[in-house]
């Protein structure tokens, strides 16, 4: 009897253990799978590819227009190079003016404070200007308090496009903790 209750008890662990890991998601996709797929997804939200676009960014990342959060947005999507997993997305408003940018952040933030229970903290980063600018960040957790993900709320003024009153950009960042150090543990082998 006691092999027999033993044998329930390790059965169940084992089971518990292997549950699923919970993934952040983005546009209501699992930072998780292939780009291949997740490109599928988020195309059938109405998002677009852009290769003018990913041809500026690094291998590992996809670059794609669409509609997030109700605005116009770029969205980037990084993945691992070699598994092709998923690890991180990030819309972000181009072209928008200080005032805007800010009214943006504002809503964005008070959004992403209702949605996600996780821990919150509040800085500033310093720009190439040295203008502080605000940076708002959250980790949504599980139900049993394990952080699996990470976003970033931030503004950034844009050296690039001098498009004045229009040089600002709002930035959200979503990353998949899991993920994300499965790839940096890849990127560490390399070395």
């Amino acid at each position: 009897m006691k092999k027999v209750i033993m044998t329930i008890m390790i059965m169940m662990l084992s089971s518990l253990s292997s549950v699923a890991q919970k993934h952040l998601t983005f546009m209501g996709v699992p930072l998780d799978g292939t780009i291949s797929t997740f490109q599928k997804k988020i195309a059938d939200k109405g998002v677009s590819y852009n290769p003018k676009l990913s041809k500026i960014f690094p291998v590992g990342c996809r670059a794609f227009d669409g509609i997030f959060a109700g605005h116009k947005a770029e969205i980037i999507v990084y993945y691992d190079n070699k598994s092709k997993i998923v690890y991180r997305a990030k819309a972000v408003y181009t072209e928008t003016s200080e005032e805007y940018c800010n009214q943006l952040y504002d809503e964005i933030k008070n959004s992403l404070s209702q949605k996600y229970d996780g821990e919150e903290t509040d800085s500033e980063i310093s720009n190439e200007e040295g203008i502080d600018r605000p940076v708002f960040r959250v980790y949504p957790s599980d139900d049993f308090g394990t952080k699996y993900g990470e976003i970033d709320l931030y503004q950034q003024r844009d050296a690039v496009n001098l498009i004045y009153p229009n040089y600002y950009s709002l930035h959200i960042d979503y990353i998949d903790l899991k993920n994300y150090f499965d790839h940096q543990d890849k990127v560490a082998d390399d070395l």
